[in-house]
């Protein structure tokens, strides 16, 4: 079972502004079954990002692999639409009730030296989940709070695009490491309104 803490309960930095105004949570145990990965193609936005590819396994351990990927999300999208925090009528006015998990699921390579400046995403997209899928040296970083995500395989963070949920990453040239993630990002068309 995945545990889930919002960011302001596992840093002693003292919050710019409301102590749960920030729609960003750290993710445990999101265990996924084994796949071997396969360096793919180049994306075309970031020079040093690579699809991951699956084709070394075989469909059913794709299956079950994306299946508790769903399972987990499921749980998450449960667990922030059930905490109640302000943020979240501030931003939705109720309607975060309705967001809905999607299969738009990537794998990424990231390569020593791929930099990401401090940005929020598009405001097409309500938010991304950022798994590591393997035990990396470098995680996602919360500028306002100065917070670097988790870097264990199986953890990750949880960001509603908010004004104050500015984030970045950066991989050292001198990291030896590549990095492995899986993205999955949530958009208005997973609002499912009645």
């Amino acid at each position: 079972m995945i545990e889930i803490d919002h960011i302001l309960k596992l840093t002693a930095e003292a919050p710019m502004r409301g102590m749960y105004d920030y729609p960003v949570w750290e993710i445990r145990g999101f265990d996924l079954p084994e796949l071997e990965f396969v360096l793919g193609s180049k994306i075309a936005e970031h020079d040093l990002r690579y699809e991951l590819e699956l084709v070394k396994n075989e469909p059913s351990a794709i299956d079950e692999f994306f299946y508790y990927w769903q399972k987990h999300t499921n749980d998450l999208l449960d667990h922030v639409k059930a905490s109640g925090l302000p943020v979240l009528d501030q931003m939705w006015k109720g309607s975060i009730n309705n967001l809905s998990s999607n299969e738009n699921v990537e794998l990424f390579c990231d390569k020593p030296g791929l930099h990401m400046g401090e940005h929020i995403d598009n405001r097409h997209i309500v938010g991304v989940l950022i798994i590591n899928l393997k035990d990396n040296n470098a995680g996602t970083y919360i500028n306002e709070l100065e917070y670097n995500g988790p870097t264990e395989k199986g953890t990750g963070m949880f960001i509603l695009n908010n004004y104050n949920s500015s984030h970045s990453i950066h991989l050292s040239n001198n990291n030896e490491q590549d990095r492995y993630i899986g993205y999955h990002t949530l958009s208005f068309e997973d609002f499912k309104w009645n």
